[in-house]
């Protein structure tokens, strides 16, 4: 073979040869190719959401036992502190207590239809007393009462008595309430002169008010003959929750006077037994 005919074949061959190494490296790129997606492959199928039989939509991932209790746990009870403060208990209405007498102060209020019964105009009636004004009234078994105990107490010497207020309504309550600004007058349904049974008194006196006066005295000391009680003591305050109020007197029979009076009792101490 001569030098030209050797030179084309080295040529030959170098090319044939280079070919051939292009090729097996492109055939190790591509099974290195195909084995990367392979792989890749299988983490996708062994990670995609399982299909239930006869469905297309992939099942729903188990939920901890955590999450699954707290969905299908039960509403949280309330306290019952919360409960009685969206409902809140109605407050009781006077009543007949003890010995069917009548209970009224601002815990245990008048019903809103509460009938005083049978009134009489203490201006229209012969009485051994004086008046205020000519529109105070009275139930008739308490202005009987009454006006017997200032009678007797003219027989002993002890005159000058003028009732100054007796039975007013509610609207009569409201309007009081609203125009007295001490905190001394009581909210409609609190008050007994709604009742008819209560009245205020007073009398002409110089100084120390009527709880120095000679009539305040009397009637002190006599007042439950005739079936009235002293409503209002003093030092009692924290009990009826109303300030001492010398001139307030409240038509309740005599045995039941005589009772209160005679042990220093209030009518809320008096009706314990049967309310609190």
């Amino acid at each position: 073979m001569n030098y030209v005919s050797k030179s084309r074949s080295r040529a030959y061959y170098g090319s044939h040869y280079r070919s051939y190494g292009r090729l097996r490296m492109l055939r190790v790129i591509l099974a290195a190719s195909t084995v990367l997606l392979a792989a890749m492959g299988f983490t996708l199928l062994a990670n995609r959401p399982r299909l239930s039989v006869g469905s297309n939509t992939p099942e729903p991932l188990a939920q901890p036992k955590e999450t699954e209790q707290t969905i299908r746990s039960e509403p949280l009870a309330q306290p019952k502190e919360t409960e009685q403060a969206i409902q809140p208990e109605p407050r009781p209405t006077a009543q007949a207590a003890r010995n069917g007498v009548l209970l009224v102060n601002a815990a245990v209020l008048l019903p809103s239809d509460y009938n005083a019964g049978e009134l009489v105009n203490l201006y229209d009636m012969k009485r051994s007393f004086q008046l205020a004004n000519s529109s105070i009234r009275l139930t008739r078994e308490t202005f009987e009462a009454a006006n017997r105990m200032f009678a007797q107490a003219k027989r002993d010497g002890v005159d000058g008595f003028i009732i100054t207020s007796g039975y007013r309504t509610a609207t009569d309550q409201q309007k009081l309430y609203d125009n007295t600004t001490d905190g001394t007058a009581a909210l409609p349904g609190a008050s007994e002169h709604q009742t008819g049974l209560a009245f205020d008194v007073t009398t002409h006196y110089d100084s120390g008010g009527f709880e120095g006066a000679e009539q305040f005295r009397w009637l002190s000391e006599h007042c439950a003959q005739f079936g009235f009680i002293l409503r209002y003591p003093k030092g009692k305050e924290n009990i009826t929750g109303i300030p001492y109020e010398p001139w307030h007197y409240r038509y309740v029979g005599v045995e039941i006077a005589e009772e209160i009076m005679k042990n220093g009792l209030t009518l809320e101490e008096y009706c314990a037994g049967m309310i609190f």
